[in-house]
């Protein structure tokens, strides 16, 4: 995929969605159970898959404020998704330290 994984303005002002993240988006819309699958690098998802995460998972896409609540309107409800992480650390050392 082709797409700039940084907000270049935060939450402030939202960049336009590349075609690849359209697509993704239009993915994720149809799809009724995502399968995340990455390696965990430095305790943490890769920076391209953060990336991905932070440009497409904005509100209006898959929550909604409501202002009489504290709680947001789910937009992706019904669906489910799961994550598959690898990593070459020991379990036991990635669960203490």
């Amino acid at each position: 995929m082709k797409f700039n994984p940084n907000l270049m303005y935060g939450y402030r002002k939202r960049t336009e969605f590349e075609p690849d993240l359209l697509e993704a988006w239009d993915n994720i819309k149809w799809a009724h159970h995502i399968v995340w699958i990455y390696p965990t690098w430095w305790g943490s998802l890769p920076a391209l898959t953060k990336g991905f995460v932070d440009r497409l998972f904005l509100p209006g896409f898959v929550f909604k404020h409501i202002e009489t609540s504290p709680h947001p309107e789910k937009l992706l409800e019904g669906k489910t998704s799961e994550i598959i992480s690898t990593m070459d650390t020991p379990a036991w050392y990635y669960k203490y330290i």
